[in-house]
């Protein structure tokens, strides 16, 4: 678990699979130098 406060930075491996759960409402951005999938679930 990786635990990330406003303006945070987190890393991951490439290929590896993750998800985040918010605290509280909050924009998050994925920054990456291939291309990726991304599912948005509401």
């Amino acid at each position: 678990v990786v635990i990330l406060n406003k303006g945070d930075t987190g890393y991951i491996n490439s290929g590896r699979i993750h998800d985040a759960k918010y605290i509280e409402a909050c924009k998050l951005v994925y920054v990456h130098d291939k291309a990726f999938g991304f599912t948005a679930e509401s």
